[in-house]
């Protein structure tokens, strides 16, 4: 059987690799966004007037005014911080502590602040994500509102159960559990709302 530690050791090297394909993809959807905002603005990198502070300035403000483009910096943030907590906490169970007992009893606290703060994360990304999906559902059929409606019914579900085990995960002592019941029901609606959003934006 797999130690916890053990388990952790092999889910962080594999959150470096996943993080490494996300920087990649990250910063090439940037760069296309940006790119056609800018020839929607009819701006071209090379022009003189884009060597100018204020006309740089203009150019950056409507480039973040971009949901997609500020969406993209958002995960981009919220991507990396995660990255770093997951990286800084393992190395604290390793490093700090003089005992495999000790290490494993650091990693299984889930209410340890810094867990909390990972696991608020990977809410606000999912969040982004789902918004994100929802707005190009939008566009796609011609800013038709009515095309909103479920989702906007899956999304605050999302926000409500998000909410929820985030609750549950600071109330969970230091011998708390991820399979205690209370906290199962609040990811399982969690898990339920962003599926269902993404089948339905990807089926409409």
């Amino acid at each position: 059987m797999v130690s916890v530690l053990a388990a952790n050791l092999v889910s962080t090297f594999i959150e470096c690799t996943l993080y490494g394909i996300f920087l990649i993809l990250a910063f090439t959807s940037i760069g296309l966004l940006s790119r056609r905002k800018k020839q929607a603005l009819g701006l071209r990198c090379n022009t003189s007037r884009l060597r100018l502070w204020p006309h740089r300035l203009a150019l950056v403000f409507a480039l973040i005014k971009s949901p997609l483009i500020a969406a993209n910096i958002l995960m981009l943030l919220t991507n990396t911080v995660h990255w770093v907590i997951a990286m800084h906490r393992i190395f604290l169970a390793v490093i700090n502590h003089e005992t495999r007992e000790q290490a494993t009893a650091y990693v299984n606290n889930l209410s340890e602040g810094l867990e909390v703060g990972r696991t608020a994360l990977l809410f606000v990304d999912m969040l982004v994500g789902d918004l994100i999906i929802t707005y190009r559902t939008w566009l796609v059929w011609k800013r038709d509102y009515r095309v909103l409606i479920f989702p906007c019914i899956t999304i605050a579900g999302l926000i409500a159960s998000g909410v929820g085990f985030l609750h549950e995960f600071k109330a969970l002592g230091p011998d708390g559990s991820v399979f205690v019941r209370a906290l199962g029901e609040w990811i399982l609606g969690y898990c339920v709302s962003t599926l269902a959003t993404n089948m339905y934006s990807t089926g409409a």
